[in-house]
């Protein structure tokens, strides 16, 4: 008797489970809506030189790579995707290459030079954006969930 119940208890669990979990490819559409809206706040909060960093513009970086386009023109998301191209369904928000990673987190981080009124008005610029995307990224993944369920 107690194995009957636990065999159906177990079954019914499984069945609840599988409902409830999204498919890779599900996961991918709810959280590439979240990962759409975090890409657009991280862009508005980015802070932008008016230095060109074109063919004939100021080259920066090191030897071998040059900066040729401005922190906020390399920001990119794949839906379902994270970093290293796994399809996991999650989708991870960031900078093209490794280049403008570092260049995003300087302005992050304390420095031991004192930074220019610029760089204190820009100190934490990524903290800001998910700040201002978290309810909105909620709502929008809220509203595919509830989308998807029909």
């Amino acid at each position: 008797m107690a194995d009957d119940f636990e065999t159906a208890m177990n079954g019914w669990l499984n069945k609840v489970e599988s409902q409830l979990s999204p498919s890779t490819a599900k996961r991918a559409e709810i959280t590439g809506v979240g990962g759409a809206i975090f890409a657009r706040e991280l862009k508005s909060e980015t802070p932008r030189s008016d230095v060109d960093y074109g063919e004939t513009g100021k080259k920066a970086g090191h030897a071998t790579i040059r900066k040729t386009k401005h922190l906020q023109d390399s920001i990119t998301y794949m839906p379902g995707f994270i970093v290293g191209g796994l399809n996991t369904g999650d989708t991870d928000v960031g900078y093209e290459d490794h280049y403008f990673d570092f260049v995003a987190r300087i302005n992050n981080n304390e420095r031991k030079t004192p930074m220019s009124p610029k760089q204190l008005k820009n100190l934490h610029f990524a903290q800001r954006a998910q700040a201002k995307a978290i309810p909105l990224i909620r709502a929008a993944m809220l509203a595919k969930v509830k989308g998807l369920g029909k």
